[in-house]
Formats: structure tokens, C-alpha cells, sequence
């Protein structure tokens, strides 16, 4: 759980050459998570995604690092390395570490007048811990900058 909290504070670190409260929030409907970012507009920027429907001892959450590498006015490309995590794991002796990520995806600003509004597509491949196995998902949802 440090290494998480560490990757966490290195990423925001990067991303912020002032204090700034430009953040955002993501709603993925089908796989029922929510996310809190950083401004995706940003070269750097990150997000805490956690599962919703779910029992509290089973909420997993994640943290991820971003990189913008093509921005567009109506769409920006970007891939990352995440972490997923369940907190409530190591209460009962177990690692908290479910897994890793490589998000790639896009942002699509449909809107010319309403930018902050996006579509947001991403798939990543997901390891298990060990790097023994995994699987590819996909997420297709709404975002919002404030």
C-alpha cells in the first residue's frame, strides 16, 4: 500500500508546476466505476478509479499515471501504467495487490461548446500480480472537467 501512496504523490508531483484545482470526474456504466482525475488535458495527469455495486470489503480501486502523447482539439490519445488495489484485503492477512495495468486510450470531445464534457474509451491489458496471467478489458464511459 506505500508503493501505492508513493506512485500516487510522484505522479501528481509531475503534473503540477503550481497548486491548481482543475480536476474531473469519470463514469464508466458498464463496469459501475467512478473516477476522480487530475486535468486530462494536461501532457501528465492521473486518476483514482473505484468499483461501485458493490460489498464494501470487495471495492477494489485503482490508480493511475497518464501521458498525453496527441492532443488534438477534439481528441486527446493517451496510454499509462496503473495499479489496482483492495485496501480491505490486507485486514485479513491477504496482499492488497490485485493487479497491474497498461491503459491506452482516447478522449473525445464531441461538443465544439461544451468541451469539458468527453467520451472517454480506453482498453488495457491487466496482469495479475505474479505477471502470470491476465486479461484485456476495455471501458467506455462519460468524463467531465471541472
Amino acid at each position: 500500500m506505500k508503493k501505492s501512496l508513493v506512485l500516487f504523490l510522484f505522479i501528481f508531483g509531475l503534473n503540477s508546476k503550481k497548486a491548481e484545482a482543475q480536476i474531473g470526474v469519470s463514469y464508466f456504466p458498464i463496469q459501475s466505476i467512478v473516477a476522480l482525475n487530475s486535468d486530462s488535458e494536461k501532457m501528465l495527469w492521473a486518476d483514482l478509479r473505484m468499483e461501485t455495486n458493490t460489498f464494501i470489503a470487495n471495492i477494489n480501486f485503482e490508480l493511475n499515471g497518464f501521458y498525453n502523447f496527441k492532443r488534438k482539439d477534439n481528441i486527446n490519445y493517451y496510454i499509462g501504467l496503473g495499479i489496482n488495489v483492495n485496501p480491505f484485503y490486507s485486514l485479513e492477512g491477504l496482499s492488497a495487490t490485485n493487479g497491474y495495468l497498461i491503459p491506452v486510450g482516447c478522449r473525445i470531445k464531441p461538443f465544439p461548446r461544451i468541451r469539458n464534457v468527453q467520451l472517454a474509451f480506453e482498453i488495457s491489458p491487466y496482469l495479475n500480480p505474479d505477471f502470470e496471467g491476465g486479461q484485456i478489458r476495455s471501458l467506455l464511459g462519460l468524463a467531465y472537467n471541472f
